[in-house]
């Protein structure tokens, strides 16, 4: 006989499970939702007589999700994001869409994707109005997402996304090493570069950059003495000094143009993914496939004139 808790499983229960997996802390997710921890652990319990095994274990001060909840997980995204997406079905007509399209990213990391983007847009419907905002940290790419206004966001890959979140492939770049060519030259050497002092980008989250994975992965370090959350002040503070700064080429066209550039003396030297993420409930939704299909058929990768060789 089939389990009738199974029908008072709702998508807010499950958009529940999916952010206790993610964070693996009731409380932490508790928060997120605004609810009682209390709430929170009834729920997951209703969960687990709906499904009929157990949905977490204790791992240190952190739950982990059981090998079945693992396996519940990317259903339980599916539902919620058609669910979710339902309002938005059925046919669209941009031109009596007064929203605005509104995408995230380092925006002084991509200046050419985003005019190459707006072209594309303006060249489909030229009355439509497209905004860029700052993401910061990666870390908020999925707080940025789960906001209403955000259509999607830019950035560069990292190992793994929220199960909430879709991303397909935009464009790809490699690093070079930036520095003042009246100061000094290129690095030629990995001695000579660890040696060097660097300059690097920091938003203040926890995902290290590809650099860093390079660097850490040849059991090295950088010795870095000087920050900054926005490439056109790197660049400032880089000009003028023996600096390096290790930043995708593309850079070299625009925010980076006033500095020398030269390969990245590092071997391996990682292929930089960059991706078009957006939420899953908008999986449906006639709006964001005609704004997705817009963006994926621009020449983004022409746009940034990469060096991949």
């Amino acid at each position: 006989m089939k389990n009738q808790n199974i029908y008072k499983v709702d998508a807010h229960l499950l958009r529940v499970f999916l952010k206790v997996c993610e964070l693996h802390s009731v409380s932490r997710a508790a928060d997120v939702f605004d609810l009682n921890q209390s709430t929170v652990s009834n729920m997951m319990d209703r969960l687990r007589q709906a499904v009929g095994f157990r949905l977490f274990e204790k791992v240190g001060r952190n739950i982990v999700p059981t090998e079945d909840a693992k396996d519940l997980i990317p259903r339980a995204a599916r539902i919620v994001s058609a669910i979710e997406g339902l309002p938005e079905a059925g046919t669209y007509d941009p031109s009596q869409d007064s929203r605005p399209i509104t995408i995230v990213g380092n925006l002084n990391s991509m200046l050419g994707v985003l005019q190459c983007i707006q072209d594309a847009v303006r060249a489909e419907c030229p009355s439509r109005h497209v905004r860029f905002l700052e993401l910061g940290s990666r870390d908020q790419l999925e707080e940025r997402l789960e906001d209403g206004n955000v259509d999607f966001a830019i950035s560069v890959r990292t190992p793994r996304y929220p199960p909430s979140l879709s991303a397909h492939l935009l464009f790809e770049d490699r690093s070079v090493v930036y520095f003042d060519g009246k100061m000094r030259s290129a690095p030629t050497t990995r001695a000579e570069y660890f040696r060097s002092g660097h300059g690097v980008l920091d938003f203040g989250g926890y995902v290290r950059s590809t650099v860093d994975n390079d660097v850490r992965g040849l059991q090295a370090h950088r010795r870095i003495v000087c920050s900054a959350s926005n490439a056109s002040v790197l660049a400032h503070m880089i000009a003028g000094t023996d600096l390096l700064a290790s930043m995708p080429s593309h850079l070299r066209l625009n925010v980076f143009k006033s500095l020398s550039w030269a390969p990245l003396p590092l071997s391996p030297n990682t292929t930089l993914k960059f991706d078009l993420l957006w939420h899953k409930r908008n999986a449906n939704s006639s709006r964001h496939k005609w704004i997705k299909n817009i963006i994926l058929e621009a020449d983004t990768q022409g746009a940034t004139q990469a060096i991949l060789d």
